[in-house]
C-alpha cells in the first residue's frame, strides 16, 4: 500500500513538472522573452544579475511597449536602468530606494538611466559613476549579436553628438503619423508636410545646445490600436575596458505617480565571449562533469559494500544507495543542461526535463531517506510512532511543494510578477522542510536515552545515542553550510568565483553522503548496529557501570525474569538486600 501511494505521487510529480515545462515554454535560459501585459509595477527586475567580461554584451530589443493613459506623460515616466552590482547575494540599490530610480538624483553608483521621452521620441541616455563613463552603447547590432526580430530599428546610430534634427526621419512609414493621432490620415505625403512642420516646434535654439550635450537612442512609433500607441526600441551595451567588468543587474521603471498599466514585450540576450554564461557560472558545466563522476564511483563502492556485507544490510541501505545514485545523474543531466546554454544561450528541451525530474527524484529520496535514518528505521524500530507519522505526512507534500516552486522559478523569467511570489515559497518550505527532518532525529536521542536508564540494553543504546548525536550534528552541518555558509560566500566572493559556492556544497555534500554511510555502515563489527546478546556476563557488566554512572538509577539491580539464575549470584544479591535491610 505504502509503495503504491509513493508510486502515485511520484507519477504525480513527473506529470506536473512536464505540465510546468509546457506552460512555460517560452522561456529560454539566458536568452530572455519577456512579456507584460497590464502590469502595474514600479520597478522590474527584468533578468537575474548576470556577470559581464570584456567584450560581452547586453542587447535589449524592445519590439512592442504601449501604456494607459496616455495624458501628462513627461521624461521621468518610464525607462531603464542599468547598475553595476557587488555581489549576486546583495540586493540592488534600486530595490532599496523609497523612490523610483529615474527622480533619484543623489545616488553616485555606477548606473545608466534610459528615459523615455515620447515628444522627442527618443530615449535618453545618463551615466553615472566612473566606472561607466566609456561604456559602449549603440543602437545598431554588433557583428556577434544576432540581429533584432522583424521591424526593429537598424538603420539609425545613436551616439553622443545626436541632435533633434535627426528625428525627423524617424516618422514611420506605417498606417498612422505619430504626431497627428487624431486626424488618422494614411496619404504618406501630407504626413511627411505634418512631420516637417512638427519638427521646428520640438527643436527650439533654447533646448538644441542641451540635446546635443546627451546620447540618445531612436524610440519609434510603429502604430495606434485602440486609442494605445506602439513604441519599439533597440539597443546593445558593449563591456570593453577591464574596470567595466563585473555584476549588471536590468531594470523597468514605471514612476508615474496614477496607476499606470504597462504592455511590454522585451527580449533581452546576455552574452561574454564565446558563452552565454555569466562570468561566475563558466566552470560549472565542468564542475558538475567531475563530481558526476566522483559521485558514481561513490555509488559503485556503496554497492560493493553492501554485495560483501554477509549481514546488517537493511533496506534503508539501499535507499541509500538509490540517492548516491540519482545525485550523480542529476550532476551529469546538469551539466549538459548548461553546457548546452552555454554554446546556444537556450534550454535544449530533452536535457532540461531529464535534469529537472532526476533532481526532484534525487531531493525527495534524499528527504525521505534522512527522515527514515532520523526516526531510527531498522535501526531502532521497525514501526513508527503516531507523531512521526504526523510529520510524514506534512514534510513529504512540503517537499513536492518545495520542488514545484523550484521549476516553476527555473522555467519562469525573473520580471513576471509571479515569479517573486513562488521564490519567496520555494525559500520559506526549503527552511521548513531543513528544520523538520531535525525533528525525528530529536526524538531518536530522547527515546534512547530513555531506554539507557530503563532496560537492559543500556551499552548498547548509549552506542546508538552517540551515532544519532553525531548524524544530528551532521544534519544541522548539512542545513548550516549548505544554507547560510553558501549565501555569505556568494556575497563575500569577487563575481568571477561566484562558482565557488557550488564547489563548497557538493564537496560538503559529498562528505555528508560519506560520513552517513561510514556510521550507518552494514558490517557485523559495527557497535551501532551489533545485536546484544542478553545472557553475557559481559554485558551485565558493562550495563551496571553504565547504570551507576546515573545519579537517579544508582542503586539500581536488575533483575532477569524469565531466565534460569546463577545459584551463586541469587545467594550474593540476598545477602546485599538483606544487610541493607538490617542497616
Amino acid at each position: 500500500m505504502a509503495d503504491a501511494v509513493r508510486i502515485n505521487m511520484t507519477t504525480a510529480v513527473l506529470l506536473f513538472i512536464v505540465f510546468c515545462l509546457m506552460c512555460f515554454q517560452n522561456s529560454s535560459g539566458w536568452i530572455h522573452n519577456l512579456k507584460l501585459q497590464t502590469d502595474d509595477r514600479r520597478d522590474i527586475m527584468l533578468t537575474h544579475t548576470f556577470g559581464f567580461l570584456k567584450a560581452g554584451t547586453l542587447t535589449v530589443n524592445v519590439t512592442m511597449f504601449s501604456f494607459k493613459p496616455i495624458v501628462n506623460v513627461t521624461n521621468t515616466t518610464f525607462g531603464f536602468t542599468l547598475d553595476k552590482s557587488k555581489s549576486p547575494g546583495l540586493n540592488s540599490y534600486v530595490e532599496s530606494m523609497q523612490k523610483c530610480a529615474l527622480n533619484d538624483t543623489e545616488t553616485k553608483d555606477a548606473t545608466v538611466i534610459f528615459r523615455f521621452d515620447f515628444v522627442t521620441k527618443s530615449i535618453y541616455v545618463e551615466r553615472r559613476g566612473d566606472d561607466l563613463k566609456h561604456l559602449l552603447i549603440s543602437a545598431t547590432p554588433a557583428a556577434t549579436v544576432a540581429p533584432p526580430t522583424q521591424g526593429s530599428i537598424t538603420t539609425v546610430t545613436a551616439d553622443s553628438t545626436t541632435t533633434k534634427p535627426t528625428k525627423a526621419p524617424d516618422v514611420p512609414d506605417g498606417k498612422a503619423p505619430p504626431n497627428d493621432f487624431k486626424s488618422g490620415k494614411s496619404n504618406r505625403k501630407k504626413r511627411a508636410v505634418d512631420s516637417q512642420k512638427e519638427t521646428p516646434s520640438t527643436t527650439t535654439p533654447q533646448t538644441t545646445n542641451v540635446v546635443q550635450k546627451k546620447e540618445t537612442i531612436p524610440l519609434k512609433v510603429t502604430g495606434i490600436e485602440d486609442g494605445l500607441v506602439y513604441y519599439q526600441t533597440y539597443f546593445q551595451v558593449t563591456v570593453s575596458k577591464d574596470s567595466e567588468e563585473g555584476l549588471y543587474n536590468l531594470y523597468f521603471h514605471n514612476c508615474r505617480k496614477e496607476n499606470t498599466l504597462v504592455n511590454l514585450s522585451i527580449q533581452i540576450i546576455q552574452k561574454n565571449d564565446q558563452s552565454y554564461l555569466s562570468a561566475d557560472e563558466m566552470p560549472i558545466p565542468t564542475l558538475y562533469f567531475v563530481f558526476s563522476v566522483i559521485f558514481f564511483i561513490m555509488t559503485i563502492l556503496w554497492f560493493v559494500v553492501l554485495h560483501k556485507a554477509k549481514e546488517g544490510v537493511y533496506k534503508i541501505h539501499y535507499l541509500m544507495l538509490v540517492v548516491v545514485f540519482f545525485k550523480s545523474i542529476s550532476n551529469l543531466f546538469h551539466g549538459v543542461n548548461m553546457h548546452m546554454i552555454e554554446k546556444t544561450g537556450i534550454h535544449v528541451d530533452a536535457w532540461a526535463i531529464l535534469w529537472y525530474i532526476v533532481y526532484l527524484m534525487r531531493g525527495a529520496v534524499l528527504f525521505v531517506t534522512v527522515l527514515l535514518i532520523g526516526a531510527g528505521w531498522a535501526f531502532i524500530k521497525h514501526v513508527f510512532t503516531d507523531r512521526e507519522k504526523k510529520l510524514f505526512l506534512i514534510v513529504i507534500p512540503l517537499q513536492i511543494l518545495m520542488n514545484v516552486a523550484w521549476v516553476i522559478v527555473e522555467e519562469s523569467e525573473e520580471g513576471y510578477p509571479s515569479y517573486d511570489t513562488w521564490h519567496k515559497i520555494f525559500m520559506g518550505v526549503d527552511l521548513l522542510c531543513c528544520f523538520a527532518i531535525l525533528f525525528p532525529v530529536i526524538w531518536s536521542i530522547r527515546h534512547l536515552q530513555e531506554a539507557s536508564k530503563t532496560d537492559g540494553k543500556a551499552a548498547i543504546n548509549l552506542n546508538k545515542l552517540k551515532l544519532f548525536r553525531h548524524f544530528y550534528i551532521m544534519v544541522v552541518a548539512y542545513i548550516y553550510f549548505t544554507r547560510i555558509i553558501g549565501y555569505l560566500l556568494l556575497i563575500t566572493l569577487p563575481f568571477r568565483y561566484g562558482w565557488m559556492k557550488d564547489l563548497f556544497e557538493e564537496v560538503f555534500l559529498l562528505v555528508f553522503f560519506g560520513l552517513t554511510g561510514y556510521k550507518f555502515r552494514p558490517t557485523s563489527d559495527n557497535p551501532y548496529l551489533m545485536v546484544p546478546l542478553d545472557s553475557d556476563d559481559e554485558e551485565e557488566i558493562e550495563m551496571d557501570e553504565v547504570v551507576t554512572k546515573s545519579g537517579s538509577t544508582e542503586g539500581l539491580v536488575r533483575v532477569n525474569q524469565g531466565k534460569t539464575e546463577d545459584p551463586k549470584k541469587t545467594a550474593a544479591i540476598k545477602q546485599r538486600e538483606s544487610s541493607h535491610d538490617y542497616d
